[in-house]
């Protein structure tokens, strides 16, 4: 749901039907004021699927979107054939602010609000972005095009969903969402600390968990092949017990 999607492709037979959409604030999509929040971004996915005539469809989501994936399933069950949550936070524990996070939000908000392509955004993001990935993986090439994807956000996009990480209630420990089958993809490197995963596996009762190597908080950019690799298996065994789809 975030980067990555046209390498992502590449990995995948052709009879997959893949769908990367921008998230509203970001990339291409339209850049409203406001409306950066769970249930609007719900509300988006939601009216995508029913544009495009999809009833029903495995939802994949990269760390923003991997907690979107998780309210989108608790709200839509029946439209959620299986999750893939890759560096996901649970979103049944709510999230609460550091001291550090509360600082970088606050440097956020101090930046220009116009547009997030000028200097003082671009510097930001050449300092912040490194951090997202593990640094033997990381080439000029990588940082050139991560940074020039977050200038195509708008400043409300960015501060607002990131802030509504930290203020958004939690949901409820036994939600529709956790009966769906999930798959989730975690880098040894993540700066996302392994609790969350093991809270996020405990919540998910129907859960299979993928550990790729020597990656960080991108595994579907620092490591496109072996994410496509655990995804297409976990989907191939969607219909064999548990226990046989997470071999």
């Amino acid at each position: 749901m975030e980067t990555g999607g046209n390498v992502i492709g590449a990995h995948f037979p052709a009879d997959y039907r893949l769908i990367a959409y921008d998230l509203r604030g970001f990339g291409e999509s339209s850049k409203p004021a406001s409306g950066y929040d769970y249930a609007s971004f719900v509300k988006d996915l939601a009216g995508l699927m029913d544009s495009l005539g999809i009833r029903r469809a495995v939802i994949s989501g990269h760390s923003l979107g991997a907690l979107i994936a998780q309210d989108f399933a608790a709200s839509h069950p029946d439209r959620v054939e299986a999750l893939v949550l890759t560096a996901p936070q649970p979103r049944t524990v709510a999230t609460a602010a550091s001291d550090p996070i509360k600082a970088f939000i606050q440097r956020m908000e101090a930046l220009p609000s116009q547009t997030a392509s000028g200097p003082e955004w671009r510097a930001f993001f050449a300092t912040n972005s490194p951090r997202y990935f593990l640094a033997q993986n990381l080439a000029a090439s990588d940082v050139d095009q991560f940074l020039e994807q977050n200038t195509r956000a708008s400043p409300a996009a960015l501060v607002q969903s990131f802030r509504h990480i930290f203020e958004a209630p939690a949901l409820s420990g036994n939600h529709p969402g956790t009966k769906i089958p999930t798959l989730v993809v975690y880098g040894t490197h993540d700066i996302v600390p392994f609790p969350a995963i093991r809270q996020l596996i405990t919540d998910h009762g129907d859960s299979c968990v993928a550990v790729i190597e020597r990656v960080g908080h991108t595994p579907p950019w620092e490591r496109p092949d072996a994410w496509s690799q655990v995804t297409m298996a976990f989907l191939a065994r969607l219909n064999e017990p548990t226990a046989r789809r997470c071999r």
